[in-house]
Order: structure tokens, then sequence, then C-alpha cells
């Protein structure tokens, strides 16, 4: 891992370090409009306790997903922390919480 895929933790006040890291996911829940959805997508920063993805479908604080990680297929419930940003041609980014401290997906 080179030091500039790492993001110092003390620095930014996080409880883990941060890993810039594209993972491809499947994303699946309930949106804002409260309609299932299922999508493919990929993480853009990963930590210890959760990530931050990119997310067309329109997500609220507090809803519940399920994350796959589709190169292991393991599984896991995630909380969302909010919106926390738009990429350049990528889409809207979303903070996700791991709700299984013992997963490492």
């Amino acid at each position: 891992m080179t030091t500039q895929g790492v993001l110092n933790k003390r620095a930014l006040g996080r409880r883990s370090e941060r890993v810039l890291m594209r993972i491809p996911i499947r994303v699946e829940g309930s949106g804002a409009e409260g309609q299932g959805f299922a999508e493919t997508t990929y993480t853009l920063v990963i930590n210890k306790n959760g990530a931050r993805i990119s997310l067309r479908n329109p997500l609220r604080a507090e809803d519940r997903v399920t994350i796959t990680n589709i190169q292991t297929n393991q599984r896991c419930p995630f909380r969302v922390v909010g919106h926390v940003g738009q990429s350049l041609g990528e889409g809207p980014e979303w903070g996700v919480e791991c709700l299984d401290p013992q997963a490492n997906i």
C-alpha cells in the first residue's frame, strides 16, 4: 500500500485509517422514495468501520442497506451516514457505516 493511498487518521480525527480503494460492490435496500433497488457500483474510500461509495440511487441518513463485495461474495448490513459529495462524472457519494463489527468485507 502506498502512502498516497492511506489518509492519516490522527489528522482527520477518524477511528481508523482511510484507504483509497475501488472495490466492486452490490448495494441493495430501499431508496429515498421508499422503493427497493439493487445497484452494482464500487467503493471510493474504505476503512475498518465503513466506506464512501458511489451510488446513483438517492438515500437518506439512517437508511439500512446490504452491501455485497462482488469479489468475495461476502454480505453485510450497513447504515447510511449521509450524502457526502458528488464526484465529477461519477455521481453522488454516500458515507456508510458497517453494522457488524466482526465483518471484514
